[in-house]
């Protein structure tokens, strides 16, 4: 492995980090760095922050010019004081303004609304990213590794850039796919309240938000295997095609046999449900459109329902066709929702 004094820019390499180009063996190399010293990290850091501060912005009308000048503006605010590492003075090198401007100008991040680093404690090893995304939107994002992950509505996820004990793992609460980056001999973990999903390099979606009463991880290539708290032995094996669903108060993992590429339409904004209890479906609508939905009767809730749509559908739009059955009303008022048995069923 190259040493990080063989590399010619260092600056280039936390570029092609924070644009997500850098490639598994440069990203050793970074990690390796970064660890070395806080010196090294906070100068990661620093790096790292006037890329996001200089980015464009969700609600903004990308203009080139502003990326640039907005960009150069954060460097120079950032120039001072300059960071010192083992006798040596690093500053901003013209290469990294060079790249990194031309980046921004380039590349629009997308809708992560929330990106925070946060440090439990001053060990470099400790240090996590936090992605949330509200109701209501979606995002995507690749992480250092190339291994790329789309987050649902009301999802969050935290990571950490740099590998302990040969593991890359990564925390979740809500709905996210993965298409997980092969590296040999360093597994990729994703860790919810009850199960722990460990892969190599496959591609799965799993579904684990804190207040559900059940966690699902459906297989689409690869194999993976599922830790249960609950289980010291052996893990649970999946294979393509294949969802496992397990339920929080009894403690019990199912296992059936699935069209797997169903679980990953919402990432292309289809909603699909395929008997689905109505309970279900009001949690799935209240984070995909930042509503609240009151079942009105508990008799409803285990209720079941078939249904394709499309995220361009208005909410109104959807409880249309939901009740065309006539067993169901609906009454929206505001961000309200409530639900009841149609009058023609009492």
């Amino acid at each position: 492995m190259k040493k990080i004094d063989e590399i010619n820019d260092i600056d280039e390499l936390i570029v092609d980090y924070v644009t997500g180009r850098l490639t598994p063996e440069k990203f050793e190399t970074l990690n390796l760095w970064i660890a070395e010293s806080k010196e090294n990290l906070l100068y990661f850091r620093k790096l790292q922050e006037i890329w996001y501060a200089a980015a464009p912005k969700e609600e903004d009308v990308f203009d080139k010019d502003l990326a640039y000048n907005r960009f150069l503006y954060r460097v120079k605010e950032a120039s001072q004081p300059k960071i010192i590492n083992a006798g040596n003075k690093f500053s901003f090198s013209k290469r990294f303004i060079q790249i990194a401007a031309s980046a921004a100008i380039i590349i629009v991040l997308g809708s992560i609304y929330f990106l925070n680093l946060f440090s439990p404690t001053n060990n470099p090893k400790d240090e996590f990213y936090s992605i949330t995304v509200p109701y209501g939107a979606k995002s995507q994002v690749t992480l250092s590794d190339s291994t790329k992950v789309w987050l649902n509505s009301g999802t969050t996820i935290k990571y950490s850039y740099i590998f302990k004990d040969k593991v890359r793992k990564l925390f979740l609460n809500g709905e996210a796919y993965f298409e997980v980056a092969k590296m040999k001999g360093v597994p990729f973990i994703v860790e919810t309240d009850r199960i722990d999903v460990k892969v190599l390099g496959t591609k799965f979606n799993v579904v684990s938000y804190f207040e559900d009463k059940q966690i699902n991880v459906t297989l689409l290539e690869g194999s993976i295997a599922l830790k249960m708290d609950n289980e010291k032995n052996n893990d649970v094996l999946l294979v393509p095609n294949k969802s496992a669903t397990f339920d929080k108060s009894s403690n019990k993992l199912e296992i059936k046999n699935v069209d797997a590429s169903i679980s990953t339409q919402w990432s292309q904004g289809t909603i699909i449900f395929d008997d689905v209890k109505l309970e279900q479906i009001a949690q799935r609508l209240e984070r995909e459109y930042n509503v609240k939905i009151d079942i009105s009767n508990a008799i409803l809730t285990d209720s079941r329902f078939y249904g394709v749509f499309s995220k361009k559908q208005s909410i109104k739009e959807i409880f249309d066709i939901i009740t065309l059955n006539n067993k169901l009303h609906y009454q929206i008022k505001g961000d309200v929702i409530k639900v009841s048995i149609s009058e023609k069923n009492n």
